[in-house]
């Protein structure tokens, strides 16, 4: 019951930090629809449609997996984000000595930062549907397929974590993994690496299989259970690597240098 009351007090404290910083909230909702808006007023994707050969339309299959790509991005700076955060103030050693694990308090970070995240790209989602036109098809095997691409890139995120424990500024690296998510996992239309490369990225997976179900196709049951996984593999992965760093930068005493 303990954990529990933490993860909510953690949501909470968050979700209102997050909404007093009304600032942040504004400017991503301003970066990510210019950005979904540019790529679709330049015709990105325009293959999408002829590759999954069903009725649902290129800029449909676009959007989806731009707003798969969005959610993985939260959910990846969530860790990192945090320690980052906690650093500057100060306060990331007294997170680490609280009367519960540090993961119990990540967690109530990521599903706040999972709901603030729902409300900025539900509201992505309506201006680019009133803007242009676009229908979206929701399912429910299409949230599954999130939840399950969320939990491997969550894995990722605590893979970046563990390298913020030790340098703490990993702004910039961050940035540049957005980057080559949206080429090597297909957001934006097919390529070469997705095949390869790619195919251990579970976003990846899960916009192949998204584009797939709201097309209309049989997604294999071969490649629903390689998509959860390679999600089990990478948050396994995640959690072993930042237990790790988390038992190291305690015996050096680096938890709190900034």
């Amino acid at each position: 019951m303990l954990c529990l009351r933490v993860i909510i007090a953690e949501i909470k404290r968050d979700i209102k930090e997050s909404f007093n910083y009304k600032m942040g909230i504004f400017s991503d909702l301003v970066v990510f629809s210019f950005l979904i808006l540019s790529l679709l007023f330049f015709g990105s994707g325009s293959s999408l449609q002829d590759y999954y050969g069903g009725a649902t339309g290129s800029k449909s299959l676009l959007l989806i997996g731009y707003l798969f790509w969005v959610f993985s991005i939260y959910a990846i700076n969530s860790t990192s984000t945090e320690i980052h955060h906690e650093a500057l103030k100060g306060t990331l050693e007294q997170k680490f000595m609280a009367v519960v694990p540090i993961g119990f308090l990540f967690l109530g970070k990521m599903l706040s930062g999972l709901f603030i995240s729902t409300i900025i790209i539900g509201l992505i989602t309506a201006l680019v549907l009133i803007l242009t036109g676009v229908s979206l098809k929701i399912t429910s095997l299409s949230i599954i397929l999130l939840v399950i691409n969320l939990i491997g890139m969550y894995g990722i995120g605590l893979i970046f974590g563990s390298i913020a424990l030790r340098i703490k500024k990993i702004g910039q690296l961050t940035f540049i993994l957005q980057f080559l998510l949206l080429f090597l996992t297909d957001t934006i239309t097919k390529t070469p690496l997705s095949e390869g490369l790619g195919k251990v990225i579970p976003l990846t997976n899960g916009i192949n299989l998204v584009r797939q179900s709201i097309s209309g196709l049989l997604v294999a049951k071969s490649e629903m259970i390689y998509f959860i996984i390679i999600s089990l593999i990478w948050i396994l992965l995640g959690i072993v690597i930042f237990s790790a760093t988390e038992k190291k930068v305690r015996q050096d005493g680096t938890l709190n240098f900034y």
